[in-house]
Formats: structure tokens, C-alpha cells, sequence
């Protein structure tokens, strides 16, 4: 389980990162997903130039980023939950 994240451009055409305020179930790098469901999750946004961006980029690869939780919501989106994996 880790954080779903998202990119995009802001409302002042500047590149920001979104991450899911919770974790949702996620294929691991080197598989793909037999079985998935739509889920409506809130994100938070940042930045995405910021260095302290870049680390929750690595960061949220390897551990769910629990202190989303308690951010605001800037966004609501929905994204596959991928519940079956298959190595590739």
C-alpha cells in the first residue's frame, strides 16, 4: 500500500504534485494489475520544484507518506486501487 500521486499544472501554470491522503493498494515496480477498482480519494498538492517535494517523491515509493492525512484537500480524484498483481 502506498500513496496514489498525481501531476499536474495549477491554476498559475506551474507544475505541482498531488498525493493521496491515504495509502491505496499499488502494484509494485516489475508488475502489472489483474484486478483493480475505481476508488474517489482526496489529494493534498504541492510544489513539485521544491526539495522537499522531490524527497516525498522517493519517499512515498517505498512507505505509505502517513502525514498526508492530516493535510488540507486540494483536489478530489479517482484512481484504480490495484488489488492483483502478476509479475511482468
Amino acid at each position: 500500500m502506498r500513496n496514489a500521486r498525481i501531476t499536474r499544472l495549477n491554476q498559475f501554470n506551474k507544475k505541482e504534485t498531488c498525493f493521496s491522503k491515504v495509502p491505496i493498494p499499488q502494484c509494485p515496480e516489475g508488475y502489472t494489475k489483474t484486478e483493480s477498482e475505481p476508488r474517489e480519494l482526496e489529494f493534498h498538492c504541492v510544489p513539485t520544484e521544491l526539495e522537499s517535494t522531490k524527497r516525498l517523491i522517493k519517499l512515498h515509493k517505498t512507505k505509505p507518506l502517513e502525514k498526508m492525512a492530516s493535510k488540507r484537500t486540494d483536489r478530489i480524484e479517482e484512481i484504480e486501487a490495484e488489488l492483483e498483481c502478476q509479475q511482468l
